[in-house]
């Protein structure tokens, strides 16, 4: 483990290596500060968009930062390589260790998001709907950064099983003025509902994490109110 530098809004920032029959899975960790109110943090596993040397761009690793700092939440980062063979069973793997050992890490597994962003968010969209089809892990919501409209729906619709487990309600970020109806449908196909955060406002310079403040301050508001003590 490699302990790095932490920014403001957060305790603690850490470089780990998972190992299991996906091979070695590097993740990078944030912790919230403390927020005084006794209860665990939530856990965020957050899935990059695609990037250079299978690693994750700075608007990702940002984003991590703000999920943290903003939302109260322990946020393991995974550059899961989409480029490369078996990068949904690392991706799967990772959430599997996440659910796991959320304890270790000082946060409430009862209270798990999947999160993506572009490549990450249909990988997330996927793994949410076998952790539905499974029953397990437990997964609050599934958080869904998209861009492109027409590449971010990972399945047909009608391919979508129906198995009875419960769905994974859905938050649906869409930067910009993109429609994204054939994702809404592919989600309402599996039987999530969900609840969509649009914004024309382009993110700035400022916008360390890519998204412009509006529409990232909405996400931690939406955030926020799923992943309240129930």
């Amino acid at each position: 483990m490699e302990t790095i530098e932490a920014r403001s809004g957060v305790s603690r920032v850490a470089d780990l290596r998972l190992r299991g029959d996906a091979g070695s899975i590097p993740v990078r960790v944030r912790w919230p500060r403390a927020a005084g109110s006794g209860s665990a943090p939530p856990l965020v596993v957050l899935l990059p968009d695609l990037a250079a040397a299978d690693g994750v761009e700075g608007t990702d690793d940002a984003l991590g930062h703000e999920l943290s700092a903003r939302a109260g939440a322990v946020v393991l980062c995974i550059p899961w390589a989409p480029r490369r063979p078996g990068a949904l069973d690392r991706a799967e793997a990772a959430l599997a260790w996440a659910a796991d050992h959320g304890e270790d890490l000082g946060a409430d597994p009862g209270r798990l998001v999947i999160a993506g962003r572009g490549a990450g968010a249909a990988a997330a969209a996927v793994l949410a709907l076998r952790a539905r089809d499974r029953g397990w892990p437990p997964i609050r919501r599934q958080v869904l950064i998209v861009g492109d409209p027409g590449t971010h729906a990972p399945v047909d619709p009608v391919s979508a099983p129906d198995v009875g487990g419960a769905p994974v309600p859905a938050i649906l970020v869409v930067p910009g003025a993109e429609h994204h109806g054939r994702c809404v449908q592919w989600l309402r196909a599996t039987g999530a509902d969900v609840e969509e955060l649009r914004c024309s406002d382009q993110p700035d310079a400022s916008a360390r994490a890519g998204l412009a403040e509006p529409l990232l301050a909405g996400l931690v508001r939406s955030l926020r109110a799923a992943l309240e003590d129930r």
